[in-house]
């Protein structure tokens, strides 16, 4: 178990030579570097493979890193957690990671600021890795603020237009936000004596009667729930995840796939055990999925722009794994989370693909038809990555991923939530259609770019269109049903959900042809609907809260209304007095000293009284 240091180690390498050894490395050198990941993704799997084969689901092993501090004979003590939920999560990321970091050496490739990108790269990574390790909350507290970090670089890498740089501000303030009730909850659970994970989940799982009615878990678990739906985009929190696609494109596919918005499904599942021991915040988190599922899927709709509608595609999907969390279906949510990491990191892919190819433009309304012939592979890699999104039937893995979702939530009698996702389906077919359609078969024509593909454009497109495939799927399911002690859903028992599912994407094709056509755009309820788009106006709503009022009480304060007080209280006082002063100099401290004796003699004389 030695190699779980390497895993984590190896990014870091990666960063200490670029960071001090940059000037000795070529554009070739730096894609050499690429081999660590691929021996971090090869020591992941050889370590799944030991703890599957030795210890199944029954055990989880404890890796010491260093103390960190004893305060009042209590250690905080750094360590990584080896058990099925962080190897199923180590796998999936450091294989999406490997083949990001491989396609980046071809999308930016003839950027100036190419080592820096990598840099920045490498220590997003590693943070990550870290983050899905941690055996306490405070480890993984710290790596959850150093991914935002990261983030905030990546999001504004081209700082020279200043609303790239607006941009990673806004999604590093809207997730501080979240992170604020996170480590009030994290205070909280000092209650315990402890903050690692497999001890508080023994302590809540062994005292939940007695925690039942005690409203210190209820906030704890609430200020968690926060802290988790700014990093995860969802409902309210989730307007920064749109403007962060200003970044470059591989840097969305890992913020969108393996990183930032799946760290708190991650941790959800890390203290799920707490979650089970409030049902009402069980049901928040599934409101709060549906609510996103149905506002992101309807913005998507009418958005135009390739990374947005894309963004709000990992906000529905995220939502539907909020929901699966919600209704004690966490099984679901990892299997979906893992489907989901493919697909989404396959679109980033091809999106940039052909945003280079188009001279940088993301508007799908101005980009030039009969793409599909131009670049067949870009073509065909988008189109496997629609239809999972899409959820296309018995040829995506996604379609039994979020088919186990909603038969869930059939079996255990949440029909108002199965109707909200069978609708969600809907809306996902309708925007992911009309996007696909757009792209590759409009009658626009513009000037394309000469850029060329090499193996490290094609061979990362290949590998993630295969693992978006039903096979992927049959190995994922069996994996993790074998490690989970949960009770597996047989789906093939329940062919109306599938027929179902299959009757509302279907339904969304036919209906992309509808909305869209020229003469329903002049119906009044679609001019509605378009005036309601972009969050439901949300960003208006926090640029007067949060900005405007607190404007309007600068200006208030700026004007010092605490001196037109203290002037009343002393006008009174020398009105009362029959004597008038002539104050030569007015200052601050000596209305204050005034005021005091003012009443300091009231009060005396009632006390003589």
């Amino acid at each position: 178990m030695n190699l779980i240091y390497w895993i984590a180690f190896l990014p870091f390498l990666n960063c200490f030579l670029l960071l001090f050894f940059s000037i000795f490395f070529s554009k070739k050198n730096v894609g050499l570097l690429g081999i660590f990941y691929f021996l971090t993704f090869m020591f992941s799997v050889y370590i799944g493979y030991y703890y599957y084969s030795f210890f199944r689901n029954s055990e989880y092993i404890c890796i010491p890193l260093w103390k960190w501090m004893t305060v009042n004979n209590y250690n905080i003590q750094f360590g990584f957690l080896i058990d099925s939920l962080s190897l199923s999560m180590l796998n999936m990321v450091t294989f999406i990671s490997f083949w990001v970091y491989f396609f980046s050496f071809w999308y930016m490739n003839h950027d100036k600021e190419f080592i820096k990108y990598f840099l920045y790269m490498n220590v997003f990574i590693f943070f990550m890795l870290v983050l899905l390790l941690s055996d306490n909350l405070i480890l993984l507290f710290l790596s959850w603020e150093a991914i935002g970090i990261c983030s905030y670089l990546l999001i504004g890498f081209y700082r020279y237009n200043m609303k790239n740089g607006i941009s990673a501000m806004k999604s590093f303030l809207m997730t501080r936000f979240g992170d604020i009730f996170l480590l009030l909850s994290i205070f909280n659970f000092f209650k315990f004596h402890t903050v690692n994970f497999h001890t508080l989940n023994y302590i809540i799982n062994n005292q939940k009667i007695f925690y039942q009615k005690d409203y210190f878990l209820f906030f704890s678990t609430l200020f968690i729930v926060i802290g988790i739906i700014g990093k995860s985009a969802q409902i309210p929190l989730n307007t920064w995840l749109t403007e962060a696609m200003v970044g470059p494109t591989p840097t969305s596919a890992l913020l969108h796939s393996t990183t930032i918005v799946i760290s708190g499904i991650y941790l959800i599942l890390r203290v799920y055990p707490l979650f089970l021991s409030n049902l009402y915040i069980m049901y928040f988190l599934a409101i709060l999925g549906s609510f996103t599922v149905l506002i992101a899927s309807f913005n998507a709709i009418f958005e135009n722009d390739i990374k947005c509608i894309l963004a709000y595609s990992t906000m529905s999907q995220i939502g539907y794994m909020f929901l699966a969390l919600g209704t004690c279906n966490p099984v679901g949510a990892i299997i979906h989370l893992i489907s989901h990491a493919f697909f989404k990191s396959l679109l980033f892919l091809s999106a940039g693909s052909i945003i280079r190819y188009m001279n940088s433009e993301k508007n799908i309304l101005k980009m030039s038809g009969n793409l599909y012939k131009k670049i067949p592979l870009v073509y065909y890699s988008f189109l496997i990555g629609c239809a999972s999104l899409i959820s296309l039937p018995f040829v995506t893995s996604s379609f039994y991923s979020k088919g186990n979702i909603l038969y869930s939530l059939h079996y255990n009698h949440h029909i108002e939530f199965l109707i909200i996702g069978f609708f969600g389906i809907f809306l996902t077919s309708i925007y992911t259609s009309r996007m696909f359609l757009l792209i590759f078969h409009n009658n626009n024509t513009c000037v394309l770019s000469s850029v060329r593909f090499n193996v490290f454009h094609n061979l990362p497109l290949i590998i993630l269109s295969f693992f978006c495939t039903p096979l992927v799927w049959y190995f994922i399911s069996h994996y993790c049903f074998s490690l989970y002690i949960y009770k597996k859903i047989n789906l093939f028992s329940r062919f109306y959900i599938e027929l179902f599912s299959i009757l509302f994407s279907f339904l969304g094709l036919f209906c992309t042809y509808c909305f869209f056509s020229k003469k329903i755009k002049n119906y009044i309820f679609v001019r509605t609907l378009l005036s309601l788009q972009k969050n439901f106006s949300l960003d208006k709503l926090y640029e007067f809260v949060f900005i405007e009022l607190f404007l309007k009480i600068v200006f208030l304060l700026s004007n010092d209304p605490l001196s037109y007080i203290i002037d009343i209280f002393s006008d009174i006082f020398f009105y009362l007095m029959n004597y008038k002063l002539k104050l030569e100099y007015k200052n601050v401290l000596w209305h204050i000293k005034l005021f005091i004796i003012c009443w300091s003699s009231i009060v005396l004389l009632l006390l003589l009284m």
